[in-house]
């Protein structure tokens, strides 16, 4: 049982505190054992599960580690992923090209009580290597302001309108790289890319040491990935030219803002 005058012994946020007076006061059960159960989480209280997953800072702690057995399937999930999409090929790298360092973040997902659910790893790009002229030229993207939302849920409210929303799941792996560019991706950390095109194969080689100077054969960029500096730009583009090939229009004076017609 838990009651307003026990919250004060619960060392939390402000906002905490007063949400969880909320849900006393209405009586969300449900609420109250999620919010129980995620501070047990925090402080190791439940000595049944066990909450704590540690990040690995790098590749070779991932694929080598003990929890090696949820890491590796994840990343082999993202490379089969990323060749699934066509977001790369294999080939030699030209004499002349800068290649860019990858980097790989990784994460665990939760269920609802707080539980390690699922492991997550992403292979992105180290941006801050990209030459401006050479990897990248624009990097602008519209922002909608918080005027306009306003404005739109008001119309929305005035003429008894419905608004949804969508979530699109890894949006910027759905833009192309400009046709005059070429970005060449080190091989991650202990992978090897055999094959040339979109035809490779990709395998744990165990090999984590730090290669020096440029790599023979790299990976091509076609889409853009998590990192670069010009992913928000050729997202926002390939966006733009999909509702205006349905019949959008967008707006001149807010050009984020785009509609029917």
């Amino acid at each position: 049982l838990v009651t307003t005058n026990m919250t004060h012994a619960i060392n939390m946020h402000r906002t905490d505190h007063e949400d969880l007076s909320e849900w006393i006061e209405d009586g969300d059960v449900e609420a109250i054992e999620q919010f129980v159960t995620k501070q047990k989480m925090l402080r190791g209280d439940d000595p049944d599960i066990t909450y704590t997953v540690g990040i690995p800072p790098n590749c070779k702690a991932a694929l080598t580690g003990p929890d090696k057995d949820k890491w590796m399937p994840s990343f082999t999930e993202e490379l089969s992923s990323l060749q699934d999409n066509k977001t790369f090929f294999a080939e030699r790298v030209p004499t002349g090209c800068h290649v860019i360092e990858p980097t790989v973040v990784r994460d665990v997902k939760r269920d609802e009580k707080g539980r390690p659910d699922r492991w997550k790893t992403r292979l992105c790009a180290r941006g801050f290597m990209q030459r401006l002229g050479e990897h990248y030229f624009n990097t602008f993207s519209n922002t909608v302001r918080y005027e306009t939302l306003r404005l739109l849920m008001a119309i929305a409210a005035g003429n008894d309108l419905t608004l949804t929303s969508l979530d699109i799941k890894t949006a910027y792996l759905n833009g192309f790289i400009e046709d005059n560019v070429k970005i060449y991706l080190r091989f991650p950390p202990g992978w090897e890319f055999d094959g040339e095109g979109f035809d490779y194969t990709f395998k744990y080689t165990g090999d984590h040491t730090r290669k020096k100077g440029r790599p023979d054969r790299a990976l091509r960029l076609v889409k853009a990935i998590y990192g670069l500096k010009q992913s928000g730009a050729l997202w926002e583009e390939t966006l733009r030219s999909f509702l205006l090939s349905v019949g959008a229009a967008q707006c001149g004076a807010a050009p984020y803002l785009e509609g029917s017609a």
